[in-house]
């Protein structure tokens, strides 16, 4: 019972996942710190490990480094969420008692054959003798079983038979163990069924460079690309931004810049799409601005010092010249699945374009996750049966914050 007692406070405060030599070349998992097996490799979780273990021969270094990555980041589609890892420690601890018991089992069948043998001996000296012989008795029975000799061989018998009673105790211990233990996995397994929202399945198609980026195409077919946060402004700006290109920047604090590619060109279509896009994705969103202004400039009209040596904060640039307005933008985001089986999202009448099917959001207080599921729940019929969709992929192209959903667009059939 304490051996039981152990491992399930083992489990329960000081997991301590590792791959144990067990037989020759033999390597297990084991989610405890084992006390006389060889430790091949230890880890800070359970999944590197089950890598290791079951996909050796299926993943190259580079592959498995990029698996592991996925699982850390919060937006992986390959994380396997807490629930699904507790549910894997639980399985191996079983495993693991199960073996402990088919090993007591053989014990008590062993000693329950000695101890009459033993008993049937014509002296105590004798019934040590076979007690050794047979090389099934513990280390520390067979110790113990010196002393008791010279109390004659019934004593060495019974020892015994005890000991045989006590691993059958030790068997019923751990039955009622793996009995708790599969209650808790059932739980957890449930648990991580609920959690994981429904992932349109297969792989994620290789990213184009700009999706690290906010962006969408307008009704032109030209590429738009915001930034997400300071320094994807920055990298916008530095390293992306060419001539012959127009910038654009919500007309209050917290804006994104976004680039239209080629937009010299632009249209006054383009330009309202644009500016739209622009203000949806500022602050105006998490503060529930109902519409807000946005305006464009020419590359050179952007610099990267501020007026008399002023201080520019990380992200921030500085517009020289004349600004032009764009009035009145509604704060409003589309978002769809394109011809590539991507989630895209930006003005409605950009993604109606493009997309199969698509949904219109604007600002909301609940929860961006509860938004990211409705909307993927709303795409699925719609959805390419060869590319990946999950929740994460949704939030990545929502603006920053909660949003509801006010019209649904199914102008072409699900594939």
């Amino acid at each position: 019972m304490a051996t039981v007692k152990e491992m399930l406070e083992s489990l329960e405060d000081r997991p301590w996942p590792c791959l144990v030599r067990t037989d020759g070349t033999m390597v297990e998992v084991m989610v405890i710190r084992p006390k006389s097996r060889e430790v091949v490799e230890s880890s800070p979780t359970l999944s590197p490990l089950l890598d290791k273990l079951l996909f050796s021969d299926l993943l190259t270094t580079e592959e498995e480094n990029v698996a592991r990555a996925e699982r850390a980041d919060a937006g992986g589609e390959a994380k396997i969420d807490a629930h699904e890892r507790r549910a894997l420690e639980y399985k191996a601890t079983i495993a693991d008692l199960e073996s402990k018991k088919a090993g007591l089992e053989r014990l008590s069948a062993e000693l329950r054959k000695l101890a009459p043998l033993v008993r049937a001996a014509p002296d105590a000296e004798q019934a040590l003798e076979i007690a050794k012989a047979a090389k099934v008795i513990p280390g520390d029975l067979l110790t113990s079983l010196g002393t008791l000799a010279e109390k004659g061989q019934a004593s060495v018998s019974s020892a015994i038979f005890d000991r045989a009673k006590r691993s059958e105790r030790e068997m019923q211990d751990i039955d009622t163990a793996v009995k708790g233990l599969q209650s808790k996995l059932k739980r957890e397994s449930g648990k991580g069924e609920t959690a994981r929202v429904k992932a349109i399945p297969l792989s994620k198609a290789k990213k184009e460079w700009y999706e690290k980026f906010r962006w969408f195409f307008t009704t032109r077919g030209k590429l738009a690309i915001g930034g997400r946060d300071a320094q994807s402004n920055t990298t916008l700006i530095r390293r992306h931004l060419q001539e012959g290109d127009t910038v654009y920047h919500a007309d209050l604090f917290g804006s994104p810049f976004f680039v239209l590619k080629g937009g010299k060109e632009q249209i006054e279509e383009e330009v309202r799409e644009v500016a739209k896009a622009t203000a949806t994705f500022s602050s105006a969103w998490k503060t529930g601005l109902g519409a807000a202004d946005a305006y464009w400039v020419a590359p050179e009209q952007v610099g990267t010092a501020g007026p008399s040596g002023e201080f520019l904060a990380h992200g921030s640039f500085a517009i020289n010249g004349r600004k032009n307005f764009v009035t009145k933008n509604t704060v409003e985001v589309a978002v769809g699945i394109d011809g590539a089986g991507r989630i895209v999202s930006g003005p409605e009448e950009s993604i109606m374009k493009v997309a199969r099917g698509h949904v219109t959001l604007v600002p909301s207080r609940e929860k961006p996750s509860d938004t990211a599921k409705r909307v993927l729940h709303e795409l699925e019929p719609y959805a390419d049966p060869h590319v990946s969709i999950g929740v994460d992929d949704v939030l990545r192209m929502l603006p920053a914050g909660g949003g509801k959903i006010i019209r649904r667009r199914v102008d072409k059939k699900a594939v």
